[in-house]
């Protein structure tokens, strides 16, 4: 039986039957108590790089977690297709799973391990985007501000402005909380690095401030499907690359 593409996916029927890759995994906590699962979110990514959010409902996920990895390659089958009403995706739409869905194994080196859509800032400063989609950027970091911690209480909860700067000069202003602010501040000092430090943020939010147009990257915050990395270079010419990501 052959697969429908991920592009071609639409609420007209159940019967579909697609082959993709878990890029992304996440517990999504109910925003009135944090402690609370509502759903499990996932990233898939088909052989032609398209993407669309797939969620298991609370009541479903003690029946699926076994069986979706990230990293994993999976046959899903006869599953719902509902409005993206997040719209953390472009995809108008996202797999939901019944009691009834199939998840199956498929091992098949031809899925995309990894899948990006960067954003050029150019486009972004021009306001050619849409806020609500999650976005990818990559940019050289050329500015840091001093680490703040935010707390109303004992729990640290720390916020870092960092400035990104494309190939063509343009600059991005970004903030990152919690874990994510405290990656750049680690960092080996400017002595021990050689060449420029390079920033991959994939899922970030775009915010406009102050009602000046001047979009600023919130990263981190409420979004537990964000991901990010830095590439540095240090003396011992040996590539230094930290991964980080928000996991209940």
């Amino acid at each position: 039986m052959a697969f429908t593409m991920i592009s071609d996916l639409t609420p007209l029927k159940e019967s579909w039957r697609i082959k993709a890759r878990i890029v992304r995994l996440w517990y999504q906590p109910d925003y009135s108590n944090i402690k609370k699962i509502n759903s499990l979110e996932l990233i898939l990514v088909d052989e032609k790089g398209s993407n669309l959010q797939a969620t298991i409902e609370e009541s479903l996920i003690r029946r699926f977690e076994g069986l979706v990895k990230k990293g994993t390659s999976r046959i899903i089958s006869s599953f719902g297709m509902i409005t993206n009403a997040g719209k953390h995706l472009a995809h108008a739409y996202k797999v939901n799973f019944y009691y009834r869905t199939i998840v199956r194994d498929c091992e098949d080196a031809q899925l995309p391990q990894y899948r990006f859509d960067f954003v050029s800032f150019d486009k972004i400063l021009k306001q050619h985007i849409n806020e609500v989609i999650l976005v990818d950027v990559i940019g050289e970091l050329t500015g840091m501000d001093d680490l703040i911690n935010i707390s109303k209480t004992d729990t640290p909860n720390n916020k870092l402005t960092i400035e990104l700067e494309d190939l063509h000069k343009n600059k991005l202003t970004g903030t990152l909380y919690g874990k994510y602010a405290e990656q750049p501040s680690d960092s080996p000092t400017k002595d021990d690095i050689q060449g420029p430090i390079v920033v991959v943020l994939q899922f970030a939010r775009l915010r406009v401030l102050e009602m000046k147009f001047l979009y600023q990257i919130h990263y981190g915050r409420q979004h537990y499907s964000s991901i990010m990395w830095i590439y540095l270079r240090c003396k011992n010419k040996v590539f230094k690359v930290k991964k980080i990501h928000n996991l209940m």
